[in-house]
């Protein structure tokens, strides 16, 4: 689940087309990650906050794959030569 909801963030984020929106997603990711360390009364795990970090970036990459695909069917490369 974590995994997926970091997903939806990198999505999200790589939608908008932003630089500020991409650039700030993992930075906010990381904040609320730490602060929810600090007032957690047990122990937190840093696999999670890696696995969020993956999931963001498999989001970004689907958006860029996303992307690109439609710039490449969009404009079909000519296959005849002159």
């Amino acid at each position: 689940m974590l995994f997926l909801t970091a997903v939806s963030l990198g999505l999200a984020a790589g939608t908008t087309r932003k630089a500020v929106a991409i650039v700030l997603s993992p930075l906010l990711l990381i904040a609320v990650f730490g602060l929810a360390a600090m007032v957690s009364a047990g122990g937190v795990s840093f696999i999670d906050l890696l696995i969020a970090i993956a999931g963001l970036n498999v989001g970004l990459i689907c958006v860029l794959g996303a992307m690109l695909l439609a710039a490449v069917l969009s404009h079909p490369a000519s296959t005849s030569r002159p």
